[in-house]
């Protein structure tokens, strides 16, 4: 993880392992991954290019936009969450009347 004063977003460009809540605002390049689960709090915004080996979890006041993979579930908790066209998750859970945006072209297996 590479994270430096004075850019707008830490970047995630390798192979990481274990699970991760974020603390700041990520963009998780193309080359990325998260090992196990990927928490997403309040007031922080992810930008999900590579992979997720777990599940994604959006907490309420988070931001998400999927344009990768996440190999479990994206559970949205009260968060703003997009799945892109051309990204792939296994299954969408929403536990509140906010409901995630699933475009055209996204995969969602379940």
């Amino acid at each position: 993880m590479r994270c430096e004063i004075g850019l707008s977003m830490c970047e995630i460009t390798n192979w990481t392992e274990g699970s991760i809540r974020l603390s700041e605002d990520t963009v998780v390049h193309a080359a990325g991954t998260i090992e196990h689960d990927l928490t997403v709090p309040a007031n922080t915004r992810l930008d999900l290019h590579g992979g997720v080996g777990g599940d994604l979890i959006v907490e309420p006041g988070g931001i998400a936009v999927v344009r990768g993979t996440v190999l479990g579930t994206l559970y949205n908790e009260g968060g703003e969450v997009e799945v892109c066209p051309g990204a792939a998750v296994e299954a969408v859970s929403d536990s509140t009347d906010i409901k995630t945006r699933i475009a055209p072209g996204a995969l969602v297996a379940q």
